[in-house]
């Protein structure tokens, strides 16, 4: 399976960057929204590639698929709770402003026991979130995780946003 040669290359080019002094590793899985049918397997090829590295820490970021601003994949998180149980992982990043749904369904579904980097800024919009409004995006997290296994961060696809 072309995948699973492919994971092999990567992990050789991990460990090697590892050996280096990194000791965080993030996985960006464009897929898993576009094609939830194929996520056990798939979890299953990135938990070889991750068992096969030295200990660090692991994440991993699921796309909502935001290309020129737009969503593309509309995969709830939900439906990839049978791939979410399987990798293993440190730490989760998902999207949550956005979403057309609850994101904390998920929690519902998988007692994930690690941290979570919870998309709080809008890069589909110009308008510069107030403190307050980023509260408000992290209350409902906090039912979940515990504060120090939570990160804020900003949703995927800043690429495609102008700097100006």
């Amino acid at each position: 399976m072309l995948c699973r040669a492919y994971a092999r290359v990567l992990a050789e080019e991990l460990r090697e960057v590892i050996a280096q002094g990194c000791d965080y590793i993030q996985f960006d899985e464009p897929m898993w929204t576009e094609s939830p049918e194929d996520i056990c397997w798939s979890a299953a090829i990135l938990n070889e590639l991750i068992d096969s590295l030295p200990r660090v820490r692991v994440a991993l970021h699921i796309c909502g698929g935001n290309p020129r601003r737009k969503r593309i994949y509309f995969t709830k998180y939900t439906d990839l709770v049978p791939g979410f149980r399987l990798v293993h992982i440190d730490e989760v990043l998902l999207e949550h402003c956005t979403l057309g749904y609850n994101l904390m369904d998920l929690w519902r579904l998988w007692d994930f026991k690690g941290d979570l980097s919870l998309g709080v800024i809008d890069q589909r919009s110009d308008v510069i979130e107030t403190p307050e409004v980023i509260r408000q995006r992290v209350q409902p997290a906090l039912e979940y995780f515990s504060a120090d296994r939570l990160l804020l961060t900003s949703e995927c696809g800043f690429g495609h946003v102008p700097l100006e």
